[in-house]
């Protein structure tokens, strides 16, 4: 049997013994998803990381002590048997792997993969073993199926960059993913470098204020960052940056796992770039929908004009941000739209409308919600075109909301719709000016309409000088 090793001393518990490995060992074995077993000479478990207990079922610290052989390799009748099993594979080296028979404590039966690593860990340990559940091979990294020896054997099963580093952020250890990550020759070269020498310079600030955050506090952070590669150029990652302590809870250090994410960010660039043209196209689609207003009515086309620039002034004071003071736009260019569908007899009668004509109106919201609805439209402009004739008190339409069920869009499109159209001339009236328009916002507000809204817009009209003019084409 070609398994180097190392005498036990047979008066140490197993806690004197995990006692002597390295503080960083520990750490990367508690922390990789590979189940790990360190055993003494007689094939009694010392140490176990917290994979191999869940992979076996069994709570935190009650693996120690138990026998090896009754765990992974039924049928065996000694631990010298396993060994001598493991040796008579297809190759006598260690570091291969032997399929075998795991014993849940349930008493459930798995198939596991054993890896022998022949590396001691310490004076009083003689082998460690990784052991993989097959069933779930498929979903483990190639990495992890190539177990190779000892820590370096470790770090390498994992499927992302890692690195280790020490508690002035200088790299310990890092894996063949940070190499080809960042085009480096080999690990030698990042051994010794500072953690914000891999970092674009732009960067460097940010990541000093997260790392010292993270040694402080214990959190956990993620990220992304710009990397810089070897070659000056740089490569967009997602980093996971945790913080690594010895067991006394003293921080030692930073484990990071780098996620290349180049193409993630491409596509989503890609995707903000389509987006913008579905909204100029939209933008125009809805400029000629409201010029065929304008040739049906062009009280109609003025009016959504006017209320359009009024409501995104009121957006704007908001803090909106401009995405959303466009489609704050959008919801003053559609929000009579319906009223395509209602008879221009109705729309442009100069008298008082009857009950059946006023519900005709009325359902102008519904059929513009019905017509854009299905036109791939932003929700939040759908439902304020539904919601812009709703009050606070449930007095509204078509739904009777009330309070917080009205969207802020539709709050912000309700008061500027009334403004606009107690202000100007109308059909069946003259305008009543803007003075008497404020009048019934400041008089209704917290009842009909938004408090805060209702504030924005009198500051407007009283200490912004905003004024409804004539407008342009290009809204």
């Amino acid at each position: 049997m070609n398994i180097p090793s190392t005498d036990i001393k047979k008066t140490q518990t197993p806690s004197e013994q995990v006692a002597q490995m390295p503080d960083y060992l520990v750490q990367v074995m508690e922390n990789i998803v590979v189940a790990a077993y360190c055993v003494d000479s007689d094939g009694k478990v010392v140490y176990a990381n917290k994979a191999a207990h869940e992979l076996f079922g069994y709570s935190v610290g009650e693996l120690i002590g138990q026998d090896i052989v009754a765990l992974v390799s039924k049928g065996c009748e000694s631990y010298a048997q396993l060994v001598d099993d493991f040796d008579a594979g297809q190759t006598p080296n260690t570091g291969n792997t032997l399929e075998t028979t795991g014993l849940k404590r349930d008493t459930t039966e798995f198939a596991v993969e054993l890896m022998l690593l022949a590396r001691a860990i310490s004076p009083d340990m003689v082998t460690t073993w990784l052991v993989n559940d097959i069933g779930k091979r498929k979903k483990t990294e190639q990495a992890h199926k190539k177990n190779e020896r000892a820590y370096r054997a470790i770090v390498e099963t994992l499927p992302e960059a890692f690195m280790l580093m020490d508690p002035g952020l200088k790299i310990m250890v890092c894996n063949e993913c940070v190499i080809d990550l960042l085009g480096y020759q080999n690990i030698n070269e990042l051994i010794g470098k500072n953690f914000f020498e891999i970092l674009a310079p732009a960067e460097v600030d940010r990541a000093k204020i997260s790392a010292e955050g993270i040694l402080t506090s214990g959190a956990v952070a993620t990220d992304e960052y710009m990397m810089m590669r070897k070659d000056g150029t740089f490569v967009s990652a997602e980093l996971n940056i945790s913080i690594t302590s010895t067991r006394g809870g003293e921080a030692r250090g930073l484990i990071v796992t780098a996620r290349d994410i180049t193409i993630r960010k491409q596509a989503d660039r890609q995707l903000e770039s389509r987006l913008d043209n579905l909204l100029r196209t939209q933008i125009g689609a809805v400029r000629t929908i409201s010029k065929v207003i304008g040739m049906k009515d062009q009280y109609i086309a003025d009016h959504q004009e006017r209320v359009t620039r009024l409501a995104c002034a009121i957006a704007r004071e908001l803090d909106f941000s401009e995405e959303r003071v466009e489609e704050i736009r959008l919801v003053g260019i559609l929000h009579d739209i319906g009223k395509l569908f209602v008879p221009i007899q109705i729309l442009s009668k100069p008298g008082k409308l009857t009950e059946e004509e006023f519900q005709t109106i009325k359902g102008h919201v519904r059929s513009g919600y019905d017509a854009i609805s299905v036109n791939g439209f932003p929700d939040s402009v759908i439902n304020a075109v539904r919601q812009h004739h709703e009050r606070l008190n449930g007095s509204g339409y078509p739904d009777g909301l009330e309070e917080e069920e009205i969207t802020e869009e539709a709050k912000i499109l309700a008061i500027a719709d009334v403004v606009e159209a107690m202000s100007s001339r109308r059909p069946y009236r003259a305008g009543l000016g803007e003075e008497k328009a404020l009048e019934e916002i400041e008089q209704n507000s917290g009842r009909l309409y938004d408090p805060d809204i209702s504030v924005i817009c009198m500051k407007l009209f009283h200490e912004k000088n905003f004024k409804f003019v004539k407008v342009r084409e290009d809204i």
